[in-house]
């Protein structure tokens, strides 16, 4: 089995969505079924930055704070930059029952 490693300020990312998820959501329950995901990053400074990498650890700390039941259910995401906010850099994001087509391949 494959140990991951989280730094320091991921645990204190997944927390603060964890936080957020609590204060807007309360108690709840995951969401079930086939999800599209859009998500918009506001940028604490203008330094370069890989946006994927910051989808990969939005969606572990979303499963990690029960928004979902695995980020598996995702099968559309739309991701968007958005403008430099150095008193609130924050990732927004609206999730929705995906209502497109899946083709899925067996074997």
């Amino acid at each position: 089995m494959a140990t991951t490693y989280v730094s320091a300020a991921g645990v204190k990312f997944q927390k603060d969505v964890m936080a957020a998820v609590m204060k807007q959501r309360g108690q709840h329950s995951p969401l079930q079924g086939r999800l599209c995901v859009t998500m918009r990053f506001y940028a604490p400074n203008a330094r370069k930055y890989d946006i994927s990498n910051f989808v990969k650890t939005t969606e572990d700390a979303l499963t990690k704070a029960s928004v979902w039941g695995d980020d598996e259910q995702i099968d559309e995401e739309h991701l968007y930059r958005g403008q430099i906010d150095r008193v609130d850099p924050r990732v927004e994001m609206e999730i929705s029952e995906f209502s497109g087509p899946v083709s899925r391949r067996e074997g």
